[in-house]
């Protein structure tokens, strides 16, 4: 009898109207965070949070609340690009200026997603990743350090992720066929990484400027680290590419790849799913570490992970290098051991950070500028060479530094194979942060 009461069958009526409308847009909301995840998280591990709804994503509506510092250094320089893109100024930097750093992380995602957009990528990743790094970020909580601090915590990442016995990397399917001297020449190159050579790398990776305009480099860093924190820099998105890349090392999942593969094969014929664990550059030198030290994708990178990530990488161009220098039956790796300590200063750093760029380019520029070296130092001990050199040089007038471009040189095999500006800036970043150590402020700074 109670269902025949009208007003009660208007509120059941109206109730199951508003019920089957929730029902609907729980439906709908849920179709969209699932069309998103499968672009966000197949095959990972693990697998990525939720992708957030529309109207979560604030760092597309966030609205300045600028407050202000001192540029100290960076005052009359003038930016424009990437300088800009990082604080917010444009044109001449005044001695007192008005910024908001999470605004500024917000522009830089949202600019880096129009890229991505303008050029027909996926954005499902980007947009996932942007937000969280975003809403994670408070510039007032953020740790301030100086260039000091800075080192000083790569320093300690290095401590804790460092490959103590190279040896283990012969564990790897990859590398399993490296001999002694390969590895020797690997531990060699290896025991070169320091932090001063792998804020350089971030630097070349993170800054645009270089030769006379890299000390300007080095203040930028300084002064983003004084005053937005080292969480800031963790989270600045590379701003030329369609990648999910992002922190001081502007890392990719080409460079930190751990992912799952699923294959449908015939057996017996019947149907039967195969899995297979892909792990290249960074995380296949994770596999090997008695424990993990980093995550297992690109968009979970947090603080220190970024050093301990482009520590692996390093280690993983390093030993893709030796297996391409060949094994010591081939005579070439016996030859680069013996004139290893003769290479020219910087020459790992160079390697390092132009492999960061493209791997395959460095190694081809790496073999064919030691080759060249090795001969050429050989030829320095040849008394005919030398006899002939000595008739040059009486005969053509010859001057030291123009014997001295006969030298073989890293940046021509690099510039060659399309690694030139990379090059440029890695030895003149490595030489601005020398100077800079060289100050007050930077003897501080040695570790």
């Amino acid at each position: 009898m109670g269902l025949e009461n009208p007003s009660r069958r208007h509120f059941l009526k109206a109730a199951l109207v508003s019920a089957g409308a929730l029902a609907a847009e729980e439906v709908t909301r849920r179709a969209l965070r699932t069309s998103i995840d499968k672009a966000i998280v197949a095959d990972r591990i693990p697998p990525r949070p939720e992708a957030p709804a529309a109207r979560e994503v604030s760092f597309l509506e966030y609205k300045a609340d600028p407050r202000p510092y001192e540029t100290g250094e960076l005052a009359g320089k003038k930016f424009s690009d990437l300088l800009s893109d990082y604080t917010g100024i444009s044109g001449i930097v005044p001695k007192v200026v008005m910024i908001d750093f999470k605004y500024q992380l917000a522009q830089m995602w949202k600019k880096k997603i129009a890229h991505a957009e303008a050029h027909g990528v996926d954005t499902g990743p980007l947009m996932e990743t942007a937000q969280r790094l975003f809403s994670s970020y408070e510039p007032a909580q953020a740790t301030k350090v100086d260039l000091t601090g800075y080192m000083h915590a790569i320093d300690g990442a290095l401590s804790e992720v460092r490959l103590h016995d190279l040896g283990a990397i012969r564990r790897l399917h990859a590398f399993k066929d490296l001999d002694d001297t390969q590895l020797a020449i690997a531990t060699r190159l290896e025991a070169s990484i320091d932090a001063q050579k792998l804020l350089a790398y971030s630097i070349t990776e993170l800054m645009p400027s270089y030769d006379r305009d890299s000390p300007t480099n080095i203040e930028v860093l300084k002064f983003l680290l004084e005053n937005a924190g080292s969480e800031y820099i963790d989270r600045i998105p590379a701003l030329n590419d369609s990648s999910l890349s992002f922190g001081p090392d502007q890392f990719t999942e080409n460079a930190l790849e751990h992912r799952v593969e699923k294959h449908l094969k015939t057996v017996d014929g019947k149907p039967k799913e195969f899995t297979k664990i892909v792990r290249n550059g960074a995380s296949l030198m994770d596999s090997i570490l008695p424990t993990s030290q980093i995550p297992a994708h690109v968009a979970q990178l947090r603080g220190t992970d970024h050093h301990k990530a482009a520590y692996l990488f390093a280690l993983y161009n390093i030993a893709s290098l030796v297996k391409s220098i060949g094994p010591e039956k081939e005579g070439r790796s016996l030859k680069l051991l013996k004139h290893f300590e003769e290479l020219p200063p910087g020459t790992v750093l160079e390697y390092i950070a132009t492999a960061h760029h493209l791997p395959r380019n460095a190694i081809d520029a790496f073999l064919g500028f030691t080759d060249a070296y090795i001969k050429w130092k050989e030829l320095q001990k040849d008394p005919a060479h030398l006899k002939h050199l000595k008739h040059q040089k009486d005969a053509h007038s010859l001057r030291k530094s123009d014997m001295q471009e006969l030298e073989p040189q890293f940046k021509a095999y690099c510039k060659t194979n399309g690694l030139g500006v990379y090059y440029d800036k890695t030895k003149s970043n490595m030489s601005a942060l020398h100077a800079f150590l060289d100050t007050p402020q930077g003897k501080n700074s040695v570790i």
